[in-house]
């Protein structure tokens, strides 16, 4: 089976309320504060290590692929500059989708690829679903195995 990495579009960065444990490497998240800058219209977003989908999208995924194990509210503000840029945008809901850390294996997975902390991977059949929704601004390759790389 085929997998990919994709790049999310990043709407914008966390608040000072986020709260972490950082008894793990890389830390892990508590309780996301995310403030949103801009918004190209993605129902797949990524800011740190948390992956954000609107209703929509998480009710076309909710638990049928391996690898999600939750959906959470967060704390969501916008920016100052966001309200200035799109002061008549109306923002879909969106929900933290938890996922673990078993790529290549589950379905999705937030993990170390490419000297990178929290990649997103996502297998072939799950990239069916996401393809058939607006992701804004992303970019996507094959995702390969270590010893898939020569």
């Amino acid at each position: 089976m085929k997998f990919y990495n994709i790049k999310c579009e990043v709407p914008g960065g966390l608040g000072p309320e986020t709260i972490y444990d950082k008894n793990v490497t890389p830390w892990e998240m508590r309780h996301p504060h995310i403030i949103f800058d801009g918004w190209l219209g993605g129902e797949l977003l990524t800011v740190a290590s948390c992956l954000l989908v609107s209703d929509n999208l998480m009710k076309s995924v909710m638990f049928d692929y391996s690898g999600i194990t939750g959906y959470e509210t967060f704390q969501l503000n916008l920016s100052e500059n966001f309200t200035t840029l799109h002061p008549n945008t109306n923002l879909p809901k969106f929900k933290w989708m938890k996922v673990g850390d078993n790529p290549f294996v589950d379905d999705v997975a937030l993990t170390f690829y490419n000297n990178l902390y929290n990649q997103l991977i996502v297998s072939d059949n799950l990239w069916k679903v996401l393809s058939r929704f607006e992701l804004g601004n992303y970019q996507i390759e094959e995702a390969l195995r270590t010893s898939e790389i020569t």
